[in-house]
């Protein structure tokens, strides 16, 4: 969704200007009584997604986050920008002139897969990531009946509720005072934290509703082509889908590496070259075609060897030449002769 024209929008704004304006907006959209179907909440929804968007590519362009690093070696500064890809999975559920739902469901997860996963490797929490759902009866089937696994999601989130309702007190006494002009870095870093925290089990939550919600949705899917297979050629024309922009150290690599984006690899190069030669679009070279192409890359061309003899006449000529001139200034100019001025 980040365009040229957004970055345009924000590039006199820094870095911290842009997450404030953007926190600010996600604030007042969540705090709004406002149906989020209404345009006006939808046009609040779409700006607020661009320039949190355009935020996160400037924090992917500065390199703040490591995989190798814990939360208390990331500057108080630093740390509120680890909420970026949570505020864009919750505004995406809020679109509704998109189109397409799963597509929106499927950003969603993205987003919440992302900061779920950040938090965990920075050690706020130990939760367990919810694998990803897959059109499988056979993946669901095993996943229902994986026992042990439902027991430890269910721990978890009775944990995480508990905690949820301790934490909500006590953030809105921290929002209140971080709101004061006098806070230290701090009370600051506190009130953060205590947010991503809380957010941590808001996250596996949305991740649950989301997969509940893709299974009915690719079930809809599956019937709607089979009743009506009219309905499925139109579906062909599809809008533009959304593209999740997460925090990232290098844009290319988190693409072709990144779990649940669009370039991830599905081939090797050796098997992209066979699949080529079965194709017939390639073809394996045999001691024939090797041959004649070892002659014709051996033998010369003729054009090229007219010039080759015209650069080699040439440059003999302009050697005779040369030597010619020098012998007659020698005969000329005898060896000692020159300016004999005042000299007997």
């Amino acid at each position: 969704m980040a365009t040229a024209s957004v970055s345009v929008e924000f590039q006199n704004l820094t870095l911290s200007e842009c997450f404030d304006q953007g926190l600010s907006s996600y604030e007042s959209i969540c705090e709004s009584t406002e149906p989020a179907k209404e345009s006006g909440t939808q046009y609040r929804i779409i700006k607020c997604m661009k320039i949190l968007e355009h935020t996160t590519q400037l924090v992917s362009a500065a390199g703040m986050f490591s995989d190798n690093e814990t939360i208390e070696e990331i500057p108080t500064t630093d740390v509120k920008y680890m909420l970026l890809p949570f505020m864009l999975g919750s505004l995406a559920l809020k679109l509704t002139n998109n189109g397409n739902r799963l597509d929106v469901v499927k950003t969603a997860e993205v987003y919440f897969r992302d900061y779920l996963q950040r938090c965990k490797d920075y050690g706020l929490a130990d939760h367990t990531i919810p694998p990803v759902y897959t059109d499988s009866e056979e993946t669901t089937t095993k996943a229902t009946m994986d026992f042990s696994l439902m027991a430890r999601r269910r721990a978890e989130k009775i944990k995480s509720y508990k905690e949820q309702k301790l934490m909500e007190t006590q953030l809105q006494l921290l929002k209140e005072q971080n709101e004061r002009e006098s806070v230290d870095d701090e009370m600051r870093r506190k009130y953060i934290v205590s947010l991503l925290k809380y957010n941590i089990g808001k996250a596996l939550e949305e991740l649950d509703s989301l997969q509940a919600e893709m299974r009915i949705l690719h079930y809809k899917l599956k019937h709607e082509d089979k009743d009506n297979p009219e309905n499925a050629k139109s579906q062909k024309i599809k809008p533009k889908p959304l593209m999740p922009i997460i925090i990232t150290k290098n844009e290319l690599q988190k693409q072709v590496f990144g779990a649940g984006y669009p370039s991830l690899p599905t081939m090797t190069v050796e098997e992209f070259c066979q699949k080529r030669i079965n194709d017939g679009i390639w073809h394996l070279p045999t001691a024939d075609n090797t041959k004649c192409l070892q002659q014709l890359s051996e033998a010369p061309e003729p054009e090229q060897e007219d010039k080759e003899d015209k650069i080699n006449e040439e440059e003999e000529e302009n050697e005779r030449q040369r030597l010619n001139a020098r012998d007659e200034y020698k005969d000329d100019h005898r060896r000692g002769w020159g300016n004999r001025h005042n000299r007997s």
